[in-house]
């Protein structure tokens, strides 16, 4: 009787979560790292990092902010979205970005696992770009050598209502399993019998 109890409890907790009103979005956005290397001439050791904002419900990237720390002269944050397409057959998407200063931040990045668009997107490779003073064709003075982007693991993590609902169906579970082991052993339990009749008592 007690484990019924505790189940209709579990049960009355799970429907109560899955029942709350929650503030849905249509779309959902998704913040990637982006990480990677660039300098003038090869070997590339100097690092640039930042986030990339995409809508990966509708494949479309809302907001950049890159820098370049330790460059001389300074670099201003690239975070001004100019041109955010793919090309290519190997899908390959371009970003084109500004800066206060007027500089144009060109990167390229392989999108393959996400079928050319940016829809339903998870990570990927840098695999070039540059730095310029002004909108391509003009001659880089820096060149991004390669890095990748990827969601955060902080992103990944569950909302605090699925970690309810993994705690009580694991309770649920266990208080399940203690209720068939129960009976399974009062089944296997030898019962003892007598015989009342009065012949048995002379």
């Amino acid at each position: 009787m007690q484990v019924r109890k505790c189940l209709v409890m579990i049960a009355a907790l799970v429907t109560g979560i899955l029942l709350r009103p929650v503030r849905t979005n249509a779309d959902t956005i998704t913040n990637f790292f982006v990480e990677g290397t660039y300098g003038l001439t090869p070997p590339f050791t100097a690092a640039f990092s930042g986030l990339l904002t995409v809508d990966v419900t509708t494949g479309t990237l809302t907001a950049i902010d890159v820098s370049f720390p330790g460059s001389s002269p300074a670099i201003p944050n690239f975070n001004q979205i100019q041109t955010s397409t793919t090309f290519g057959p190997t899908y390959i998407w371009l970003l084109e970005a500004t800066n206060v200063s007027g500089d144009w931040f060109v990167l390229n990045f392989n999108i393959n696992s996400a079928g050319g668009t940016l829809v339903g997107l998870t990570g990927g490779t840098i695999t070039g770009g540059s730095l310029q003073h002004a909108p391509p064709p003009a001659t880089p003075y820096l060149y991004i050598d390669s890095g990748r982007f990827f969601i955060p693991s902080a992103e990944l993590a569950p909302e605090p209502s699925s970690f309810a609902l993994w705690t009580l169906g694991f309770l649920a579970g266990i208080l399940l399993l203690r209720q068939r082991t129960k009976g399974s052993a009062a089944k296997r339990s030898p019962r003892l019998s007598y015989d009342q009749s009065p012949s048995s008592r002379r």
